[in-house]
Order: structure tokens, then sequence, then C-alpha cells
């Protein structure tokens, strides 16, 4: 895949797909399984789901490694400083626990790498769902 520089500058894959409702998503892949999911939410399987959730990783004044979501409450009134940043595909809970998920094809980034390592961690791992044919 080819990058290329996006307006304002900065530099990112541009393939964009549009689903019906008219929400954009990163991959045919990620739109498909988004549908999946809100399936098995209207059916009961999980609930809370969330799209496109951004957890920030942070290091307070200990060099303590944390977690902020405030869209989901999490460690709200701590301080630190903001080291990177994580944006999941798709939050929700599932049998009573938190599941952060993304949808990736053979490709993993070095970037994608070291964030999914500090999210779990932290406590949060990242289930990571392939798209068809990709494995």
């Amino acid at each position: 895949m080819r990058r290329v520089r996006r307006a304002g500058g900065r530099a990112g894959y541009s393939r964009t797909v549009r689903g019906a409702d008219g929400t954009l998503y990163g991959s045919k892949a990620e739109r498909e399984r988004i549908g999946d999911l809100r399936i098995a939410e209207k059916l009961g399987a999980i609930e809370g789901l969330q799209l496109q959730v951004t957890f920030a990783l942070y290091l307070d004044e200990f060099g303590t490694a944390f977690v902020r979501c405030l869209r989901l409450g999490i460690n709200a009134k701590k301080k630190g400083t903001r080291v990177e940043a994580y944006r999941a595909d798709a939050v929700y809970m599932e049998g009573g626990r938190l599941v952060v998920e993304d949808t990736k094809n053979k490709l993993f980034t070095r970037d994608f790498r070291r964030k999914a390592a500090w999210m779990g961690a932290l406590g949060y791992p990242v289930r990571i769902f392939y798209a068809r044919g990709s494995r």
C-alpha cells in the first residue's frame, strides 16, 4: 500500500471505505467486522459497542505508565504526561469484560505492535480480528 500526503499535512494510508449509513471505515474488512458486531449487539451477545475509541497512553511523574480514556471514564482524574495515543476500531462489553478490538490484515506496523503491547501491559489487551483470507 502506498503512503500519501493528506490534507492538513498528515501522512497516512489513504484507503477508506464508506458504509451504507455513510460512515467511513479504514477497510472493507473493518466495515464487515463492525457490521457483525452491530448484529451481535442487537442479539445481546455484546453490549455498549463504541467505534473509534481513543486511548491516551501516559506516564506520571514517577515513570509509571497508565491509560486514560475519557469516553469510557478510565483514569479521568490522574495527572501525567501524554506519550502517545491508540485508537481502537471497536470497544464493547462481552461477558462483563471490556474488549478492545482492532481489525488487521497481514500488515502490522511497528507503531501498532508497540501500542498494542502497551495496552496489554496496562490491562487492556487488544483483540485482533484478522481479515478473511489474510491468515
